[in-house]
């Protein structure tokens, strides 16, 4: 027995998103792998993960309260950073497992571009070899 089926191939328009309009008082770009490392062990730690920056200090500092502490503090004179700029202080919370698969996007990338305000979302930004770029929003956790 042989069956025949007829669809109708739906076109759909594609729609232009328009990129979101925020401004941020921390810009960081970074190598990815030690960002990498840095929340795996924070995961180890607790779901959550605080991304504090400080235009005196001069630093990053990234750490879980919960449970167990974890705390690591990355200077601007870093190898790891390749940029640092922050307006005053930054500081917000965010899921560390969704952080996590935000990162294993820079598979395509050696570095990641971070971009956050107080309590407002994080901004991920790749560069992909050859060209193009992936944006990432991440809104920050109720604390």
């Amino acid at each position: 027995s042989r069956k025949k089926y007829s669809l109708r191939n739906i076109e759909v328009a594609s729609q232009e998103i328009p990129e979101l309009n925020l401004t941020f008082d921390a810009k960081i770009r970074m190598v990815t792998d030690p960002l990498k490392t840095i929340l795996k062990d924070i995961e180890l730690a607790g779901n959550n993960a605080t991304f504090e920056a400080s235009e005196e200090e001069g630093k990053l500092i990234i750490y879980s309260e919960e449970e167990k502490k974890y705390r690591t503090e990355i200077r601007k004179d870093s190898t790891s950073v390749l940029e640092m700029n922050v307006k005053g202080t930054a500081k917000s919370t965010y899921d560390v497992l969704y952080l996590i698969n935000i990162l294993s996007l820079t598979k395509v990338s050696d570095s990641i571009l971070i971009e956050f305000s107080s309590q407002s979302p994080i901004k991920t930004e790749f560069e992909v070899v050859g060209g193009g770029r992936i944006f990432y929003y991440l809104a920050p956790t109720q604390t």
